[in-house]
């Protein structure tokens, strides 16, 4: 009996001194101190979402263009469909037929979010140049 309360005894001792040694041996990076390189982590948190913007000319019959929401609808003869805000270039005042040829100049801005994984697209309406024989 006394040989057997000796081995659990020792047991118990090496378990606490191993348990001391790993407390001991905790990494520097779990220190309460802020990391070297702080900007690092904003960068990454930064970007969020990617944005691509492209020009493109196509020509097309002017839907509906409203000059109060300034908001406007174009369709191609490939049935695509452009709808959206007119942008800030675009020329105020002037008049415009709806159900005519035009060729559009829009700005079609493309973004991805990453987190929810949805892709939105803006198409903005920079420029018409009528078809139409006047």
């Amino acid at each position: 009996l006394c040989s057997s309360t000796i081995r659990t005894a020792r047991s118990r001792t090496s378990g606490e001194n191993l348990l001391l040694v790993l407390f001991v041996m905790t990494p520097s990076s779990q220190e309460l101190e802020p990391p070297a390189n702080a900007g690092r982590f904003i960068t990454v948190i930064g970007h969020t979402s990617d944005s691509v913007t492209r020009p493109i000319r196509v020509q097309g019959v002017l839907v509906g263009l409203d000059s109060k929401t300034k908001r406007f609808r174009f369709v191609d003869p490939n049935g695509d469909d452009y709808a959206g805000p007119l942008s800030e270039t675009f020329p105020a005042g002037a008049v415009w037929q709806v159900n005519d040829v035009y060729v559009a100049d829009i700005e079609v801005e493309e973004t991805v979010e990453y987190a929810t994984d949805t892709k939105k697209q803006i198409n903005r309406l920079k420029h018409l140049e009528s078809l139409s024989k006047s």
